[in-house]
């Protein structure tokens, strides 16, 4: 959003998230954040936010507050970008010149979300929207059956961020190498913890370190091994994740397989990537073609085999100066301007004038942002 704000008045609007009855004075409020970047957070009720006439009634206040803050700053052409189905009502109905759908994720797949209806908002947005993206090409393949106007564009990646030189952090000083880790939420949806249990077992002098917050949904009682070789330090900023990714010796991306990472294309293995660092995977479609740059591996032989290969440093510069070479393919301002020139083209071919959508309710995720051109 910062890169978009640098050459256009850009409104994000945060997502919804449950408020408690504590200063609500500061619901609803505006600020301005990095290159001019205004945020919106948005006006929630508490509480309840599945029941009907809830969720009816924070609907209209936040498209009733965007709405102000619109006319408030006199924008005018606004080009609409919605990144989830929940919002595709709100979204539809604040009378921009293009709708674009940024699809990151399939939403149906997600554990404890309405699924039935998420494929039924999803594919009415996907319709409605003059423009689609799809982050990985499963969601391309399935969102072009509805809108021939969907391009594949995978999030970008901040190069000169992770290829930084950075001192190591301080916690990390006295583990002992070699440091395998990662960076990212760990959750029992997406990461196959059952193989990095048997990693451990099979390899205890090595140190495994995870740096992003340990879901709810994750039992760590029950991976010994990982709990005595492992440090799960939980989130740190952004600003710093560059220090951590430095201070491994290789990066890991260990997924399960089901249909919620089968349309993953993790934006950390480019980040992995643009520090030079090794990287060993398990398979996913939109890894493909990235071999001998991250070691694509599967099944506990194999991911350790990869990691024991990548450990022997034998690789040396000419493949580290590589991995960030490649990174740049998919920096934050080629796919900005990826994304820029596409829209431009949309409102060249057929400019387009939006009325309200058909009914649906806006659940707990909300309208994402409005662009002006």
């Amino acid at each position: 959003m910062t890169r978009l704000a640098r050459r256009h008045r850009v409104l994000y609007v945060e997502p919804t998230r449950a408020k408690k009855w504590r200063r609500p004075w500061r619901w609803g409020r505006l600020r301005r954040e990095q290159d001019g970047l205004l945020v919106l957070e948005p006006p929630v009720l508490p509480g309840l936010r599945w029941r009907r006439a809830i969720r009816a009634l924070n609907e209209a206040l936040l498209r009733r507050r965007i709405k102000a803050v619109m006319r408030r700053l006199g924008f005018r052409d606004v080009v609409i970008i919605v990144g989830t189905p929940f919002a595709r009502r709100i979204a539809c109905s604040l009378g921009g010149c293009l709708v674009v759908y940024d699809c990151n994720d399939d939403w149906a797949s997600i554990p404890k979300l309405p699924a039935r209806y998420l494929r039924r908002q999803e594919e009415r947005l996907a319709r409605r929207a003059d423009l689609v993206f799809a982050t990985s090409r499963r969601l391309f393949e399935r969102l072009a059956r509805w809108n021939e106007r969907t391009r594949l564009l995978p999030s970008g990646v901040d190069v000169e961020h992770f290829s930084a030189s950075v001192e190591l952090p301080e916690e990390l000083r006295e583990i002992a190498p070699p440091i395998i880790g990662s960076i990212g939420s760990v959750n029992a949806t997406k990461d196959d913890l059952d193989l990095l249990e048997a990693v451990a077992a099979r390899r205890p002098e090595w140190s495994f370190v995870f740096v992003g917050p340990v879901m709810e949904d994750v039992d760590l009682e029950k991976y010994p091994a990982l709990g005595r070789r492992a440090r799960f330090l939980g989130a740190r900023p952004y600003e710093a994740l560059p220090a951590y990714v430095r201070a491994m010796d290789v990066c890991l991306l260990a997924y399960r397989s089901n249909n919620f990472t089968a349309s993953a294309n993790p934006t950390k293995v480019f980040e992995y990537l643009s520090a030079g660092k090794p990287v060993v995977a398990t398979a996913l479609d939109d890894l493909a073609g990235l071999e001998p740059l991250v070691a694509v591996a599967r099944g506990t032989d194999e991911f350790v085999a990869a990691i024991e290969t990548a450990l022997d440093g034998r690789d040396g510069d000419a493949m580290r100066l590589a991995r960030i070479e490649r990174s740049r393919e998919r920096s934050w301002d080629s796919v900005v301007h990826e994304l820029e020139t596409q829209i431009e083209q949309c409102l060249i071919k057929e400019p387009a004038v939006l009325g309200p959508s058909p009914d649906a309710p806006l659940g707990r995720h909300a309208f994402r942002v409005v662009c002006e051109k």
